[in-house]
């Protein structure tokens, strides 16, 4: 199994987004370019998708929550689990969920490559916990802000990376 560890503001939206979307009645906090570019991820790595994002926190029923399962539908994409919350600290929530799949590694599927689309946390601090070799550093700001077309490239190339 491949899996992409997926937050979503700085990655499916940026700043830039925010600012020239368009004003509609419901909600419109996902940037659906960057779902067309993270189903080209899924597409090419068969990789599931763990929520690492905040929005995680959202109960399975609330409107926002909804709204991220119902964007990533239309493009054939759906979320496989969600970390945990452990002190709002991304890069350690991966290696327990990781850590956490390998202790079942018998009932599930071995983990053969993962990547993290993150924007908050830098490669010195998923270097604490041996995992900076599969950050994609997005940002939220600047005019090439979320998820790009060359960060579509490096994550394929990451997760087909057997290790």
């Amino acid at each position: 199994m491949r899996v992409i560890f997926l937050d979503i503001d700085g990655v499916l939206n940026s700043k830039e987004f925010f600012k020239n979307r368009q004003p509609t009645q419901g909600l419109n906090e996902i940037d659906e370019e960057k779902v067309k570019l993270l189903q080209q991820i899924v597409q090419a790595t068969n990789a599931k998708i763990v929520l690492t994002s905040t929005w995680r926190i959202y109960d399975k029923a609330d409107k926002v929550y909804q709204h991220l399962v119902d964007v990533l539908a239309k493009y054939d994409l759906s979320i496989f689990d969600c970390t945990s919350w452990i002190n709002e600290n991304r890069p350690h929530e991966i290696a327990v969920w990781l850590s956490m799949r390998n202790a079942l590694r018998y009932v599930h599927e071995h983990i053969f490559g993962f990547v993290s689309l993150d924007d908050d946390f830098t490669d010195k601090q998923y270097a604490r916990y041996g995992i900076q070799h599969h950050l994609i550093k997005t940002t939220f700001y600047g005019e090439h802000g979320g998820l790009q077309p060359e960060h579509v490239q490096q994550a394929i190339d990451i997760l087909k990376m057997e290790r």
